[in-house]
């Protein structure tokens, strides 16, 4: 089990995140059953908050509840369903508002490898 950091560092100009600082990153997230993935707005990122976190349509959740927020942070965290079958993957949204007060969505990938 693991804990995947995912800190956003900015926006690219078509509302994308950029996370973990790598404006190159190609949206997938690769991890395991019962792995924890945990959203973190970073200084400076130009995100205001996180609103939401949800499967796209006629998506099945591999998450084993939808992601939440981190008492007491602005951060977001969900866990990796156990049952997951190795190679499911989700897309998923995160729904934020910039520092403007505009609110956006954005689509990434999540992976869930043997």
């Amino acid at each position: 089990m693991a804990d995947h950091l995912l800190t956003i560092t900015g926006i690219k100009p078509d509302g994308a995140l950029i996370l973990n600082n790598d404006p190159n990153w190609n949206g997938v997230l690769d991890v395991k059953t019962n792995d924890t993935v945990t959203w973190a707005i970073g200084s400076g990122s130009g995100v205001q908050s996180i609103d939401a976190i949800f499967p796209d349509a006629g998506n099945t959740s591999v998450f084993s509840s939808d992601p939440a927020p981190v008492a007491g942070t602005t951060s977001w965290r969900g866990t990796i369903e156990s049952s997951t079958a190795q190679n499911d993957n989700e897309w998923y949204s995160i729904t934020y508002t910039n520092t403007s007060g505009v609110q956006h969505t954005w689509d990434p990938d999540i992976q869930v490898n043997p």
